[in-house]
This record gives structure tokens, sequence and C-alpha cells, in this order.
């Protein structure tokens, strides 16, 4: 008892002592000190987290009074025209500067029931030698990364560039504000100048070109030989580079193969015209989107005024007059209307339907059968349900099947009232609906050489 009576004032008197304390100099007037920057913060003690905030107070008072310039010929100078740029790189400077003090000890600190007050202080040319360090470390791995940049834009690739250049920027971000020298092949480059004027300069002089430009085609049929198209920057291969291919005017089937090779080019093969245009267009450019890994504002601010003005090239297609003639023969369930369905969706893609198969440059054999289901109850009326099979062949002059299409089992609903007649005529434009889009793609993919 006598020993928890001892504690508890001794415990008094500590907390008497700490709180009576009288304020320091330093925390009724800011000190003059031409060796030391100053940092004083301050918290009241009804937050939970003063002792952090006091120090977060202190540690900004510090960076304020270290004051962080700007020399006129360094990469912050160069992109203060672009907010977003000049906001994220001082936010950088600011927050690296905040990180090297850190390290530094409390010099000391006052409190009573209310405040709670910290003194840091910084050696000036402790400080001067760490910022050159940074500034030094920054440098080295700037230029590591510029050079790196060059020689992959130099063996044409564009990709690889613009990464090296933007981790050479994010490497040197944190001193953008300071000259940044560096020996290069006997002269002085500023690294960060460098790396953004590297980096502006990734996208320009990129020219597209097709051989041919202009292509002679039938409808159906392949063109003899590839589209050649190539991406250079100043005359130099571009690797890698995925591009964005596609009908401008028109529809037809392209080859997949979009990425330029080792010699900056792409073999484009235009397999099928589908389109009934006399004259059609491809359009051949740089796909954005292969760029949008990269997230920097460096980059972004950059790559806004490229995307603006993707470099581009049009391939044009005369498309001559259609001379593919079908026939059609068809077997199985009356099929008058699924004949009629079948030759109309024909001539809307290119071919002209005869009566004479010795005029036919194509056979189109349809086998078609309807069987019937089952009764489905309803609540105000009955349906009978039936199951649509149809076969589509297409063989060419030599008896090759180009097509070979088939539905199986389509089922269909007819009121039970109805006629088979009725029911049938139904069910086939119910099927259609469906040949329409499957069979017309089938015929989209088709090479017809005669």
């Amino acid at each position: 008892m006598k020993k928890l009576l001892f504690l508890t004032v001794l415990l008094a008197c500590s907390t008497t002592l700490l709180y009576s304390a009288k304020k320091p100099d330093w925390v009724m007037k800011r000190p003059v000190d031409k060796e030391n920057y100053i940092g004083i913060g301050y918290a009241l003690t009804t937050d939970p987290n003063y002792l952090q905030e006091a120090k977060r107070q202190a540690l900004n008072d510090l960076i304020s009074e270290i004051s962080v310039g700007i020399q006129s010929e360094t990469l912050m100078n160069m992109v203060a025209v672009d907010d977003e740029v000049s906001t994220y790189l001082s936010q950088s400077i600011k927050m690296s500067a905040r990180e090297d003090l850190e390290q530094f000890q409390l010099t000391d600190s006052w409190g009573d029931k209310k405040e709670y007050w910290v003194l840091y202080k910084l050696n000036k040319a402790e400080w001067q030698r760490i910022k050159a360090a940074r500034i030094k470390k920054a440098t080295d791995a700037g230029y590591d990364f510029w050079t790196q940049g060059i020689s992959a834009q130099r063996n044409g690739d564009l990709m690889a560039a613009a990464n090296m250049y933007v981790k050479g920027l994010e490497s040197i971000q944190p001193v953008a504000n300071e000259a940044l020298p560096h020996n290069h092949n006997g002269q002085t480059v500023d690294v960060g100048i460098a790396l953004f004027t590297s980096l502006k300069q990734v996208f320009s002089n990129i020219n597209i070109t097709a051989d041919p430009g202009n292509l002679q085609m039938r409808p159906m049929q392949q063109a003899e030989e590839p589209v050649v198209i190539s991406v250079t920057q100043n005359g130099n291969p571009l690797k890698n580079v995925k591009l964005k291919i596609d009908f401008l005017t028109g529809s037809g089937k392209l080859s997949s193969n979009n990425v330029t090779n080792s010699a900056g080019v792409v073999d484009l093969y235009v397999q099928s015209i589908t389109s009934k245009l006399s004259r059609q267009e491809i359009l051949a450019m740089i796909d954005a989107q292969q760029f949008s890994s990269i997230k920097n504002p460096f980059f972004e601010s950059v790559f806004r005024s490229f995307q603006n003005n993707l470099p581009r090239t049009v391939i044009t297609i005369n498309v001559e007059e259609s001379t593919q003639k079908a026939y059609i023969h068809s077997e199985g369930s009356s099929n008058d209307a699924l004949v009629r369905a079948v030759s109309s969706l024909l001539t809307n893609n290119h071919f002209t339907v005869v009566t004479d198969p010795e005029q036919a440059n194509l056979l189109i054999q349809i086998n078609s059968s309807m069987k019937k289901g089952g009764l489905v109850k309803g609540d105000m009326f009955d349906f009978n349900e039936y199951f649509t099979n149809v076969n589509i062949k297409v063989s060419d002059a030599d008896s090759r099947v180009l097509i070979n299409y088939s539905v199986n089992n389509h089922r269909s609903l007819s009121p039970a009232s109805a006629s088979e007649t009725a029911a049938w005529n139904a069910a086939v434009k119910d099927v259609m609906q469906r040949i329409n889009k499957e069979f017309k793609k089938e015929l989209e993919k088709v090479n017809i050489n005669n």
C-alpha cells in the first residue's frame, strides 16, 4: 500500500513538473541560426495524433526554410507551361525532400496540457552534401535510361524507346528543379532536358506507306499480292508497331497480322470484298491503344498531341462488276419459299442467280426437311412445334466444295390450327433469320478464283 501511494505521488509530481516547465525561447520567438535550417511544429494535445502532427508541421517548415528553388535551364522550367506536369513535378520534389529530412532527429520539444511543440534543426552544409549526392544519383540513372532509349530508337523499337525515356524522367523528377549536367560524347548535356526532348521527338517524322496503294479486285476473290505497309521514322524501319487496319468505306475480310516485323513491314492480304460499292478504302494507322500501358504525366502530355494526328495511309480498292453466277438446285420438302430467300441473299452478295446450270460457275444445293414435334399447351392457344433441317452446299465448276453449311433441328412454333403449308412457311421465315446471319458469314469467308 505504501509503494502504491509513493508511485502515485511520484507520477503526480512528474506531471506537474512537465506541464509547469517554462516555454523555451524557440517557442516564443523563432531563432536565427546561420549554420542550420530551422523547422518548428506544434499541435493541440486534443489531437490523438498530436506527436505525428507536430513532426509533420516541423518538417514542412524545414522544407519551406530550405526554399526549393528552380534554376533557369532545368526540366522544371521547360514544362512550366503544362500545369498538370508542373504540379506533378512540384509534388515529387517536395515529397523527395521530405523523405530526406525524415532521417533527422528531434532537437527539442515542449508541451503543456494544451499544446505540444517540436524543434528540428538541419545543418546547412550537411544538407548540401545530401542534395549533391541525390542529384548525382538521379543524373547518372537518368543518363543511363536516356542512352538506352536512344539505342532502342535507332534500332526501330518505338515502344522500348518511349519506356526508357519515361523511366529516365521518373528517376530524375525529384531533382527536376536542378541543373543535371552530364558528359555525353565530349559535350555537356542536361539530362532532364535531354530526356523530355527525346520523348517529344519519339513520335515525330513517322511515315506509313502502302505498296500498292491502289488495288483492282473482284467480289469474293482474294487480291493476288499482299499490300506491303511500311512504317518508318526518318527513313528507318520501326518494328513491333501495332497498326489499326480496317475498311474506311466498304467491307470485306482482311488478314489478321497487324504488327510490323523487324523490317518495319506488315503484309496485308485482302482476302475478299463483300460490299457492293465500286470504290472502297482501307485505312491503316498506328494503334494508339498499344501505348495505354505507359502511365506517366510526361508521356501523356506528349502523347496527347501525337494522338490527335496519328500517322496513316489509305489503300483504294476499285471493285469490278461481279461475274459470279449461281444455279440453285433444291431437294426435300416443298421449299420454294426457302429457295426464294436464299436467292435473295445471294443476289445481295454479288451473285447473279441463273436458271440454266450451264451458265453458272457455282452450284448451290439446298436440302431441307421438317418434322413435327409435340403439342405445346398455351394459356389461350395451343401450338405445334416443328424441327427444321437445312443444308446448303456451294460447289465450284470443278465440283470443289466451297461451303457446306447446315442448320439442324431448328425449333419453331406454329398455331395448332394452322395447315402444314402455313407451318412450313412460318418455319422457313424463322430459320432464314439465322441463315441470313450465319450463311452470309460463310459467303464472306470463301475465296472464289474463277
